[in-house]
């Protein structure tokens, strides 16, 4: 999935997939060699569009374009940044709806300041690949979380006391509470020991 920041190549937008378990959308993108590979969705993209690939984009004029990958070195101040990777993996502003600043560049030290979206600001080396624009599912904070029907989308099964259950199926069923301690969470005398 890292693979795609260093080939030198346009991507076509294929299909937008959910990831249930990291709770994040990833792009299906396909190269002109018909190679597929999974890369962070970015908002304001669309299944169609293209996305530029590559150092090579500042010179083709790709440097404003949503979506386009290009090291930190050929970026302007305040541009909307995203998914920066260190050591050849994505470390900073990967979440969904996050989005970072370029505050200052310092090219005579090759480091660039970067204000994260939790207010803090990292300097970093500017040969630093990074997606301009921001990151998919900016209305993530806005879901509300309640609902069995949510939670059943992400795999949660309802929890039930054991206190609420029958004598059968739990030894702290029933009306056990008068004088019996509390016992096994599991239910290892009712389930397992008959």
């Amino acid at each position: 999935m890292l693979n795609y920041y260093y080939n030198n190549e346009v991507l076509l937008i294929i299909n937008l997939n959910y990831n249930k378990f990291y709770n994040k959308y990833y792009f299906l993108v396909k190269n002109h060699l018909n190679n597929y590979y999974y890369i962070p969705s970015i908002f304001g993209l669309y299944v169609g569009d293209y996305i530029h690939n590559s150092s090579i984009n500042y010179y083709l004029g790709y440097t404003n374009i949503i979506g386009s990958i290009l090291p930190l070195y050929y970026l302007s101040i305040n541009t909307v940044i995203s998914n920066i990777k260190i050591l050849n993996k994505i470390k900073y502003i990967k979440s969904s709806g996050c989005f970072g600043y370029i505050l200052n560049k310092k090219l005579d030290t090759k480091i660039v300041s970067i204000l994260l979206p939790s207010s803090k600001v990292l300097n970093i080396n500017y040969n630093n690949l990074v997606v301009i624009g921001r990151n998919f599912n900016i209305n993530k904070n806005k879901e509300y979380q309640g609902s069995y029907s949510y939670s059943k989308k992400l795999g949660i099964r309802p929890i039930v006391r054991g206190v609420a259950k029958n004598p059968v199926d739990h030894p702290n069923g029933g009306r056990t509470k008068a004088k019996s301690p509390e016992l096994s969470v599991w239910g290892w005398v009712a389930k397992h020991n008959k």
